[in-house]
């Protein structure tokens, strides 16, 4: 029944989005990338995800963490870039939007051992040009956390090795929100193509989260969309500089 209403609550979301942003504030950017067309919208994946059967994956089994850093390279020095837009809802004026284009950078730069054992990354995040202060988010650091056989990031496990197409995990624990992984195969962004990927859902009240992830790269592309303060993301992998 929860899912249910979550379903309700996006939809409402996704058909407030659908309105024209060309009332909405200007500011001044660059897009040095365009944007691709999505190859799997919030909507779509949700309805998706609430016709199909999914498969509840076990307790987490630890698993030696290079079997995990396989499929998702966090080693220190890795640099993933992206070309993102968000569309903002106006601090001065909540009947507007705003819209902030530019390159948002994650960079590893340190490894660590926890005093359990478990192994930490932590990640540089940096928007480039600094968003308008309408904007949540900001550059910034994300620790990511290996757990058992999953990654843990700011508290949410957003990913769990190995995936299959139709899984889903409890995301957190005692939230009642679960993942929900799906193989899509191939897509296409401004990297290049890659094989293999899956998308990551993750909705919850009030906002929905959907990444695509290839193994052996991360991330290639991220959406976000939030209801009420308005607040939507899209970011596509434009380059990637693992570890030589």
């Amino acid at each position: 029944m929860q899912r249910i209403f979550i379903f309700a609550v996006i939809a409402v979301l996704l058909s407030a989005c659908g309105k024209s942003i060309e009332e909405g504030v200007s500011y001044p950017t660059f897009l040095p990338t365009p944007i691709v067309t999505p190859t799997l919208s919030i909507s779509l994946a949700l309805t998706q995800a609430a016709s199909e059967p999914s498969t509840l994956s076990q307790p987490p089994t630890s698993v030696p963490p290079s079997g995990i850093l396989a499929d998702f390279p966090l080693s220190v020095g890795t640099v993933w870039k992206y070309s993102g837009e968000i569309i903002y809802q106006d601090p001065k004026d909540d009947s507007k939007t705003g819209t902030w284009n530019g390159i948002v950078t994650d960079m590893v730069f340190e490894q660590t051992t926890m005093p359990d054992g478990k192994v930490a990354f932590t990640i540089q995040e940096t928007l480039e040009p600094m968003p308008p202060d309408g904007v949540w988010r900001q550059s910034g650091i994300i620790g990511f956390v290996i757990t058992g056989n999953g990654i843990i990031r700011n508290g949410w496990e957003i990913y769990r090795w190995p995936l299959s197409d139709n899984m889903t995990w409890d995301a957190q624990a005692g939230s009642g929100y679960d993942m929900e992984a799906k193989y899509v195969g191939e897509v296409d962004v401004p990297f290049g193509k890659q094989k293999g990927c899956y998308t990551l859902l993750l909705a919850t009240l009030p906002d929905a989260t959907l990444d695509t992830f290839c193994p052996g790269i991360g991330i290639v592309e991220h959406k976000y969309q939030h209801s009420g303060d308005r607040q939507d993301e899209h970011f596509v992998l434009i380059s990637y500089e693992p570890v030589k």
